[in-house]
């Protein structure tokens, strides 16, 4: 829960709802305080949405893209070839 009268609610990356104490998170931030940074960005590099698991901010890629050594969906999955 989130006190909207703090200097840095939701951890920086988020506003504070006061109707229920929830963090409304920035584009790229998750979790119940803001405090996890999306892996690429929201859409993560542009081919998966982010999502927690396990207290992580991860990414599920698309079609045939798959996590590179950054935690994005900037790789070929498996199978597949070509540029990214």
């Amino acid at each position: 829960e989130c006190q909207p009268n703090a200097e840095r609610p939701c951890t920086g990356h988020g506003a504070c709802l006061q109707a229920d104490g929830t963090c409304s998170c920035e584009t790229g931030w998750k979790g119940p305080l803001c405090d996890l940074e999306c892996p690429g960005g929201q859409s993560c590099g542009g081919h998966g949405a982010c999502m927690v698991v396990n207290g992580q901010a991860v990414c599920n890629c698309s079609g045939a893209w798959a996590t590179d050594h950054t935690g994005a969906c900037l790789a070929c999955a498996r199978g597949w070839s070509g540029t990214t």
